[in-house]
């Protein structure tokens, strides 16, 4: 699918883009000194025992569609100040890395695991946004403290992917 959209990009904007490893702010996630507080899930689970070969182990299952009636959530400005919640039960680690990682505290740097985890968690953990009027713990705070993870700040090469060229679309 990337590689057709790829192609639909190259073929309509004339698009060129380069690879190259640059050195940038990111984060690398270790286990906390206190120890893990997420719980690792048996193979044997319930949860595990109703996936499908394929999805047993390391790779997840796709996300199911929107309940009927789903509204997407309030932009930012219009949302009153709560708690943010992550609760993971049964997601293969690099699943719960892969959202931490999508959070706005992090800025948009990179995550990298380096807990040396593997396997499915549950994992749980509340905080309140930064200049919130919430009375939860920060993001960093919660994720220590709750989950047994620590995001330490640190620079190190990242991928990052360079617009060479672009252009207006051509006809149909």
């Amino acid at each position: 699918m990337r590689l057709m959209l790829q192609s639909l990009l190259a073929e309509r904007f004339d698009l060129k883009v380069s690879s190259a490893k640059r050195e940038l702010p990111m984060y690398t996630l270790v286990v906390a000194k206190g120890g893990l507080k997420c719980t690792k899930e048996a193979p044997d689970s319930p949860l595990a025992a109703t996936l499908p070969p394929r999805f047993r182990g390391s790779a997840a299952p796709p996300p199911p569609p929107p309940p009927p009636g789903y509204t997407p959530p309030m932009p930012d400005e219009a949302r009153p100040a709560q708690p943010l919640h992550m609760r993971t039960k049964g997601w293969p680690f690099w699943l719960v890395v892969t959202s931490l990682s999508h959070q706005p505290e992090l800025g948009g740097r990179t995550v990298v695991d380096k807990t040396g985890l593997d396997g499915s968690y549950d994992c749980e953990a509340s905080w309140s946004r930064d200049g919130s009027e919430g009375s939860g713990p920060s993001f960093f705070t919660a994720i220590q403290e709750q989950m047994g993870l620590k995001l330490q700040p640190e620079k190190g090469l990242v991928e990052v992917l360079s617009i060479d060229h672009v252009e207006q679309p051509s006809q149909n």
